[in-house]
């Protein structure tokens, strides 16, 4: 039984040197040849096209003001307002006074909430569309 962990220790140690060599014979191949078809993507480069950005406390919110692409299969638009989040509506609720009648529904959650359809198709739009 221990030589059979031996074994795979050993075949463990070899993957991950492999790798490790493999990884960096690519980043030396990339800088000495300077190929402009095959470059290092630059952090501050992809991050003024990201349509989020990073946050102290939570791992990234969107870019307030945004409009993107999210499904390639099918077309769609997803807006994020100026306040930094996914909605149309462009008006500040907290200085709106609430008419009486008036019913207000926010939604909280990840990628369910989210969604990857446009921004008529997700639920919550379609449950504040169907309750109002």
């Amino acid at each position: 039984m221990k030589k059979l962990i031996g074994r795979f220790l050993v075949v463990l140690i070899l993957i991950a040197v492999s790798s490790a060599a493999l990884e960096l014979g690519l980043r030396l191949y990339l800088q000495v040849t300077d190929k402009p078809e095959i470059s290092l993507i630059k952090f501050s480069s992809l991050m003024e096209k990201a349509w989020f950005k990073p946050h102290p406390y939570l791992v990234y919110v969107f870019k307030p003001k945004n409009q993107f692409a999210l499904n390639k299969f099918k077309p769609s638009t997803v807006t994020i307002n100026r306040f930094g989040y996914r909605s149309t509506l462009e008006f500040d609720v907290t200085g709106v006074a609430r008419q009486p009648g008036t019913l207000r529904v926010a939604t909280f959650g990840g990628s369910t909430t989210m969604g990857v359809n446009s921004d008529d198709e997700i639920w919550p739009y379609l449950i504040g569309k169907n309750l109002s």
